[in-house]
């Protein structure tokens, strides 16, 4: 990730490997109602992102969607998340890998599952405090 996206990200963010299968299902909102296993990539106090597989969702969804995240298998400290609203902010089209990555911010989060986020990504990076305005 450049420097330049960095700096405009307000929120610290736990990142996560392929390897490490951080699973979850995502819910389309829209016309076309869709259920599909996805590959947690980071998760902030303010939002995640994803990546699944490209001819699944690729006219189904847009940025600016509204998604139910489900059954997020995040590892401990933080652990299982059953459910989180979130906006479909920018959309990365992986074509010569057959995957699309997705970057989101939450719509729904009470203030006690952002503050256990924010410590979880603390204790990941060795206690480096968020960038949160």
């Amino acid at each position: 990730m450049s420097a330049e996206i960095e700096e405009k990200r307000e929120s610290s963010r736990a990142y996560f490997t392929r390897k490490d299968n951080i699973s979850a299902t995502i819910q389309t909102h829209a016309e076309s109602l869709l259920s599909l296993p996805v590959t947690l990539l980071s998760i902030s106090a303010g939002g995640l992102s994803f990546f699944c597989t490209r001819h699944k969702v690729l006219t189904v969804i847009k940025e600016g969607d509204q998604l139910t995240v489900t059954d997020i298998q995040t590892p401990q400290p933080l652990g299982p998340i059953a459910s989180l609203g979130v906006e479909v902010k920018y959309i990365q089209d992986y074509e010569s890998n057959d995957r699309m990555g997705f970057g989101c911010n939450f719509t729904k989060i009470s203030d006690a599952l952002r503050n256990k986020i924010q410590s979880f990504i603390e204790s990941r990076s060795g206690g480096t405090k968020s960038k949160d305005k």
